[in-house]
């Protein structure tokens, strides 16, 4: 069997990290949907709000939109894409109109982010969305301590 290192390597990965279960259909709408509407609001609260130039206003909506299109696919680069699109701002705007640090459509992408990131992991996905009832023995166990004893011998 010829299999070349980088075979190897892809299998190792594929191995010890799960694939993602892929978007539908659907999902990809509503999260395009979702994504034009933060960046249509995004724009025009950042200049309105914020006086920022519309070219930065467009940039900053930008990155921040493609983080939220690439969550599914690419998580690293989706967060840095976002994180480039807030840390970007400039935070003197908010100074000077006493108004939050980051405008309220770029809270809600970033939570959204965080909530694709998380709910694309299978592994995640199982251990926090488990609402299954525990079930409870008729008979609780006491480790270290032999019950029925007496009987063994007869």
């Amino acid at each position: 069997m010829n299999i070349t290192i980088d075979q190897l390597f892809r299998q190792l990965r594929e191995a010890r990290e799960p694939a993602p279960r892929p978007l539908t259909r659907l999902e990809w709408v509503l999260l395009s949907v979702a994504t034009a509407a933060l960046f249509a609001v995004s724009v025009s609260i950042l200049g309105a709000v914020y006086n920022v130039r519309v070219g930065l206003a467009f940039g900053l909506a930008v990155l921040t939109a493609a983080g939220l299109l690439l969550a599914p696919i690419r998580p690293r680069i989706a967060i840095l894409l976002h994180l480039a699109g807030i840390a970007l701002l400039p935070f003197p705007y908010a100074i000077y109109i006493e108004a939050w640090p980051l405008p309220v459509p770029q809270l809600i992408s970033l939570s959204l982010l965080v909530g694709i990131i998380t709910l694309r992991d299978p592994d995640a996905r199982g251990r926090h969305l488990d609402c299954q009832p525990h079930t409870r023995s008729r008979r609780p166990r006491v480790h270290g301590v032999r019950r029925h004893a007496s009987r063994r011998g007869r």
